[in-house]
């Protein structure tokens, strides 16, 4: 695949790629950024840029610590070609991403007002927010496997932001590119099935309203002062007539 800028979100500050590494196809580890992702030669690597990159330190992402990157803000000359599974940042300065696959193309806009640091992955058409997955360790960006089961753990129990990429429906490709896109596989239907399966009973669980608490029975509202008096005078004529009753059982023996 080759990647490229092709412009800005209005509401962007400017058109940087920021790169902090790659997901190999044949396995689910993050390979951090090197010195020789830039330039050379192509052959056997899944990652290698070409043009004016530079790498720096950037910050991947809100509680994290700088890292090296790769980072380019040139829309001409700038590109690289990948096997698709990218980390990146996604932030107010980002730009749009446009990525050509032989017979298919995505146009990526990475713009967020917060920084984040996002899996674009092109394999399984998705881009997941994988910020809370991160950690920094001895100066380096750490990322667990990103294996599909990790991700719909983190998507699902974290409420991770997520979206799913659809290839642009304007892209015509030459005829010898569409016939090598009918001898391909789809990308990842299988995984938005899957995801969709395991949100929907968790979204559904979120919505249903907690069964409603009883309140306790309402206590007798205390007597009026009349009704006090009225049972404390009865209590008298009541005490009287069993004194009386008393009195007289005697007497009559």
């Amino acid at each position: 695949m080759r990647l490229g800028i092709v412009g800005r979100n209005p509401r962007a500050g400017g058109w940087e790629c920021v790169i902090f590494g790659q997901i190999g196809l044949k396995s689910h580890a993050f390979a951090p950024i090197a010195k020789d992702s830039l330039g050379g030669e192509r052959r056997g690597r899944e990652f290698v840029a070409f043009g004016p990159w530079d790498i720096r330190e950037m910050r991947p992402g809100a509680g994290l610590a700088p890292a090296p990157a790769i980072v380019a803000v040139n829309t001409d000359e700038a590109y690289c070609h990948t096997s698709g599974r990218l980390v990146l940042v996604s932030h107010s300065w980002s730009g749009v991403l446009q990525i050509s696959n032989i017979g298919r193309r995505y146009t990526v806009d990475l713009y967020s007002e917060a920084t984040r640091l996002v899996f674009l992955d092109l394999v399984n058409e998705i881009l997941v927010d994988v910020t809370g997955l991160a950690v920094t360790d001895n100066h380096a960006l750490k990322l667990p496997a990103l294996t599909i089961a990790t991700l719909l753990k983190h998507i699902v129990e974290q409420s991770a932001s997520f979206r799913f990429l659809d290839s642009d429906a304007d892209y015509r490709p030459s005829p010898a590119r569409r016939a090598i896109e009918l001898l391909r596989a789809r990308p990842g239907e299988k995984l938005r099935q899957r995801l969709l399966a395991e949100l929907l009973p968790a979204i559904a669980a979120r919505r249903t309203p907690a069964p409603a608490v009883q309140p306790p029975p309402a206590l007798p509202p205390p007597p009026a002062p009349e009704d006090v008096l009225r049972l404390r005078d009865e209590l008298r004529l009541l005490t009287a007539a069993v004194e009386g009753l008393a009195l007289r059982a005697p007497a009559e023996t």
